[in-house]
């Protein structure tokens, strides 16, 4: 339910060694915003604010950054499209933004470049 327990539980299993856990931004976008977060392309202020604090205490937790795509190839089940790839850029900023007062931090994103005609 949480980053924190995710992270327990990894600890419990004894994952292996060199391993590092991003914050996932459609997981995030999803706990927050349920079916709509591949529907709806902006968030509301309440739901950003949720989604950010999913992210500082992720970091909070472990997490060593934050990880989305916005590939128009990476689609779930039934070619439904994955939460971050219809997610404004300024969604990804402001996560971005919410990693942490250090500063620090890794931000692991996919894009597919489509160039204009």
């Amino acid at each position: 339910e949480s980053f924190a327990e995710y992270m327990s539980m990894l600890r419990r299993r004894g994952a292996y060694a060199n391993m590092a856990v991003l914050a996932g931004h459609s997981t995030i976008r999803t706990a927050v915003m349920g079916e709509d977060a591949s529907q709806r392309k902006d968030a509301t202020p309440e739901e950003l604010a949720r989604m950010k604090a999913m992210v500082a205490d992720a970091m909070a937790n472990g997490a060593i950054g934050l990880g989305a795509s916005y590939s128009l190839n990476h689609s779930g089940y039934g070619g439904v499209p994955m939460p971050s790839t219809i997610a404004p850029m300024s969604e990804l900023e402001a996560l971005v933004g919410a990693m942490g007062p250090r500063g620090k931090g890794v931000v692991a994103a996919d894009a597919l470049i489509v160039p204009r005609a």
